[in-house]
C-alpha cells in the first residue's frame, strides 16, 4: 500500500488510499466561536467528547450552530458521528431526539441527563441509527471510525486503514 498525505495551504489534508480514490478532509475548529460561520459544506460531522464536553453542553454558540447546521449545510450529511461524550453535545442540541445512541460507559448518568428524548444503549461499542453513529469511550471510537470507513469505502479499505494503523480492534462487531 502506498499512502500519501499533504497539508494544503487552507489547513486541509488531502489523502489518497490504495484504492486510488482521493478525499479532502477538513478539520474544523473553533477558538472562541469565531469560525462556525465559515464552515464549508460537510459530508460527515464528527463531534468528539472528553472533558471539554461538560462545558460544551452549555455553550450556546456551539449548540445553536449544531441545531442550525443540518438546514444550513448545502446537502444532507452522509453521517453525523460522535465519540465518547460527544453524544451528550449532540443530545443537548436535539440532534439525537428519537434516536438510539451510546456514550462512554462511565459517563452514562451525566450524558443521560442531557436529554430524555434519546434511547440510550449501554454495553455496546457503537450504535448506528440511520446516518447517526455514536461510540462509547475512546477505543470504541477507533472501532466506530473503522466501521464508518467500511460503510463508506468498503471493508477492504477499512482493513487497509486498520493494518496501516497497526490496529487489531473489534471494528466489525459493535457488541464486542
Amino acid at each position: 500500500m502506498e499512502a500519501a498525505a499533504s497539508a494544503a495551504p487552507e489547513g486541509c489534508l488531502a489523502a489518497a488510499l490504495s484504492s486510488g480514490r482521493s478525499f479532502l478532509l477538513r478539520h474544523i475548529c473553533s477558538v472562541g466561536g469565531n469560525c462556525f460561520a465559515d464552515c464549508p459544506p460537510l459530508d460527515i460531522l464528527l463531534v468528539p467528547g472528553g472533558l471539554g464536553s461538560r462545558a460544551a453542553v452549555n455553550d450556546t454558540t456551539l449548540l445553536d450552530w449544531l441545531k442550525s447546521f443540518p438546514a444550513a449545510n448545502p446537502k444532507p450529511l452522509t453521517f453525523l458521528a460522535s465519540v465518547c461524550t460527544g453524544s451528550a453535545i449532540l443530545a443537548k442540541a436535539g440532534l439525537l431526539d428519537g434516536k438510539r445512541a451510546t456514550t462512554n460507559r462511565q459517563a452514562f448518568p451525566w450524558v443521560r441527563s442531557q436529554s430524555d428524548q434519546v434511547s440510550w444503549v449501554e454495553d455496546v461499542r457503537w450504535v448506528v441509527d440511520g446516518n447517526i453513529i455514536t461510540s462509547a469511550g475512546v477505543s470504541a471510537g477507533m472501532d466506530m471510525t473503522l466501521h464508518l470507513i467500511s460503510l463508506i469505502l468498503g471493508p477492504a479499505d477499512a482493513k487497509v486503514v486498520a493494518d496501516f494503523a497497526e490496529y487489531d480492534g473489534q471494528w466489525t462487531d459493535p457488541t464486542a
